[in-house]
């Protein structure tokens, strides 16, 4: 098993996930620029290393992290 990301690594991942390529991760943004949170966490499900990821994870990066 790899080694899990610190919330600051996640978010970084997650920021170019959805700001840079979110058509590279199937990821369609609506036209006000918004994508679900459950397409999301499948898209980061998807990526190696990073099917730990649960909507947990995403609750703690918005709560921790400016």
């Amino acid at each position: 098993m790899g080694q899990r990301k610190s919330p600051k690594q996640l978010a970084k991942y997650i920021t170019y996930m959805l700001g840079r390529k979110p058509d590279e991760f199937g990821l369609v943004p609506d036209t006000n620029g918004f994508v679900k949170i459950k397409e999301l966490i499948k898209a980061i499900g998807e990526e190696e290393g990073l099917r730990y990821v649960r909507r947990s994870h995403i609750d703690e990066i918005l709560i921790t992290l400016p």
